[in-house]
């Protein structure tokens, strides 16, 4: 085929353009341009963005809840250690006691469980901490156990019984 006849063929053909006008004039919907956004889509957004700050203020609250129960339990592990080195040292004796307040930190209440050992001359010392609202709820935070000397055991008497 000559040049001049694909040329000619194709000048019959009307353009797509031309095709498309002519299909959206038979009733079928035209996108008309615009600048901006429908209602719809404004509606959508606003309610993906509260959603995701609902989601958010939920993880602020959960982490602000695990960061002050942390926080309650590193004071009851010190304030604990610190009533079994004082058991330890012998500023305090041997003895249980029922749920005492700390003196120096209010709402903070401790409690010592001495009983013996499997081993001869050894007590096992129990230290257990709580506060005031988990002692309502019957929550130990922290509790510690220990072997320690009986001070009343005498290994010298004991052999010769």
């Amino acid at each position: 085929m000559s040049n001049r006849k694909l040329h000619d063929r194709h000048r019959n053909v009307p353009a797509i353009g031309v095709v498309l006008q002519k299909l959206g004039s038979l009733g079928t919907a035209r996108r008309i341009d615009r600048n901006g956004l429908s209602l719809l889509e404004v509606i959508l957004a606003l309610a993906i963005l509260g959603l995701t700050l609902g989601f958010i203020g939920q993880l602020l609250r959960m982490g602000a809840q695990s960061a002050e129960s942390s926080k309650q339990i590193s004071l009851a592990q010190i304030m604990c250690d610190a009533k079994m080195a004082e058991l330890s040292a012998g500023v305090i004796s041997l003895a249980s006691k029922a749920e005492t307040e700390f003196n120096d930190e209010p709402g903070w209440f401790y409690s010592i469980d001495v009983q013996s050992a499997a081993q001869v001359g050894l007590l096992r010392v129990k230290v257990s901490v709580t506060t005031a609202e988990a002692r309502i709820n019957g929550i130990v935070l922290f509790s510690l156990t220990r072997l320690m000397p009986d001070p009343d055991y005498d290994p010298y008497t004991a052999e010769g019984q």
